[in-house]
């Protein structure tokens, strides 16, 4: 199983808000998703606990702890670097092939990460851009940059970062470079075994189909778009596989497994991965029906709401007294059944309760579970 980390948090709280500045700034942006043919839904009781979440953030103590900066990145690709409009779509979709070309290396390497690889930080969107950009650029998915065709004409000012350009540096000076460096040595460690040697293009698979060919990449020189249906594909498990590895790190932190015993530590990964369809870590083959905490109709994530109630309600703080109160079911007729009146208001309080604790441990929006697209 996964091991996002092994060192123990500080039980020590702070009054300070969140930093606003710097490299640990809240992106506000996160905390809804934008529209983008790229996008998959998120069902409501998410929608709104992200956007109350967005409101309430500058007001929330957060929790110091040993690895607060854990999650300024993401486990996965950062599924907001696809959700683009207009000419930026373009740029996604070669990001989306680049992702597809190392996507299971990836996940056998996030599988197997344990506390010998405890020094590999968790990747963060500048370096998932970077990455999924070289690894693209070495199979000819992003053109060249057009050269100019007469040096005897007068430069003009222009807009910055084109379509087919290279992610932009963030500064300029010493520090700007002091930074690039940085970036530059995290990403060389990030792509170890990776394969970024250049060479011609692979072919698009997904979902057990062919959607571009080997020629029509080749043909199509990095001018080539992704269909709707499966760019929402990709990025819904994305989002899916950062959701559920995101909670598997703050339910260690909430929850420590220093000083237990394997078997106690072994019980609350247990308790973790039962909130999860199939009780696997990640997906790495796309479902064929909808279940699941993303799940539109209630019924088909009943049963992942009363386990998430169940883990939550194991955590700290008075919401999770008032979980550990409350229950899916009803009593009718004599016999025991799920009510969906206990069932939305159980879900409301666990979504928000838990966006919240998360915001406290990581100081960021949390990736949410949504709605499988098929």
């Amino acid at each position: 199983m996964p091991a996002p980390h092994s060192q123990p948090p500080s039980s020590r709280r702070s009054t300070v808000a969140p930093p606003r500045g710097g490299n640990n700034s809240v992106n506000n942006e996160k905390f809804a998703t934008p529209q983008s043919p790229f996008s998959p839904d998120l069902i409501p009781v998410w929608k709104n606990a992200l956007e109350s979440l967005k409101s309430q953030y500058p007001t929330i103590q957060v929790v110091m702890h040993a690895n607060r900066d854990l999650l300024r990145g993401y486990f996965f690709p950062d599924p907001f670097l696809f959700l683009k409009n207009g000419s930026e779509l373009r740029n996604a979709s070669r990001y989306l092939v680049a992702w597809s070309y190392i996507r299971l290396d990836w996940l056998s390497r996030v599988a197997g990460l344990n506390s010998s690889e405890e020094k590999l930080k968790i990747p963060q969107p500048q370096h998932w851009r970077q990455m999924l950009y070289l690894v693209g650029k070495a199979r000819g998915l992003f053109p060249p940059p057009v050269a100019s065709s007469s040096a005897s004409k007068k430069p003009k000012k222009r807009k910055v970062a084109p379509s087919n350009s290279a992610p932009p540096a963030e500064s300029s000076g010493a520090d700007g470079k002091d930074r690039k460096a940085e970036v530059n040595d995290a990403i060389a460690v990030l792509l170890k075994d990776i394969d970024t040697t250049e060479g011609l293009p692979h072919s698009l698979t997904w979902g057990g189909a062919q959607i571009l060919t080997r020629r029509q990449l080749i043909e199509l020189n990095g001018v080539f778009d992704i269909p709707p249906l499966v760019g929402r594909q990709m990025v819904w498990e994305l989002f899916e596989n950062n959701f559920r590895l995101e909670l598997l790190a703050l339910d260690r932190c909430v929850r420590p497994r220093l000083g237990m015993d394997a078997a106690a530590a072994a019980a609350l990964e247990d308790e973790v991965v039962q909130v999860y369809p199939s009780t696997v870590w990640m997906v790495a083959r796309l479902p064929t029906f909808h279940e699941g905490l993303g799940a539109l109709e209630l019924m088909d994530r009943v049963v992942y709401v009363e386990q998430f109630r169940k883990l939550l309600s194991s955590w700290p703080g008075r919401e999770a007294a008032v979980l550990r109160a409350l229950s899916t079911f009803e009593i009718t007729g004599g016999s025991k059944t799920y009510s969906p009146l206990n069932v939305a208001r159980i879900e409301e309080i666990a979504v928000s309760f838990y966006c919240h604790t998360f915001f406290q441990y990581f100081s960021r929006a949390p990736c949410g579970p949504y709605q499988l697209p098929l």
